[in-house]
């Protein structure tokens, strides 16, 4: 009677790799000088992250009336619906548009930049 993983005369098998159910093959890893290489072009920007209203609110020092009412009147970045019920806010938008506003306040106050 043969067992699993032995040959006749008693030697083993080598062992036998299987892959995971539902995942790819794993790529080659590039080696330094293949990343150094590669094409600016086809390297990634980084991700777009959307933050969630408390992180917005916390940002901007805003209530959330206050920002409804500013996306209302078009002063605010507008929300990306993400789910049936969920919206978000593009971050780098957001960003954007404190530096509109620290850039407006300091215009407003007759250019004197503290030093």
């Amino acid at each position: 009677m043969r067992r699993f993983g032995t040959r006749p005369g008693g030697t083993r098998d080598p062992p036998r790799r299987r892959r995971a159910r539902g995942r790819a093959r794993p790529r080659r890893r590039r080696t330094a000088r293949q990343t150094r290489e590669r094409p600016a072009a086809r390297r990634r920007d980084p991700p777009t992250r959307l933050l969630r209203l408390p992180e917005v609110m916390a940002r901007t020092g805003l209530s959330r009336a206050t920002i409804y009412a500013l996306m209302a009147e078009g002063r605010f970045p507008r929300q990306v619906r993400i789910g049936a019920r969920a919206v978000g806010w593009v971050e780098a938008e957001i960003e954007a548009w404190i530096q509109e506003r620290i850039a407006q306040s300091r215009g407003a106050e007759g250019g004197s930049q503290p030093t």
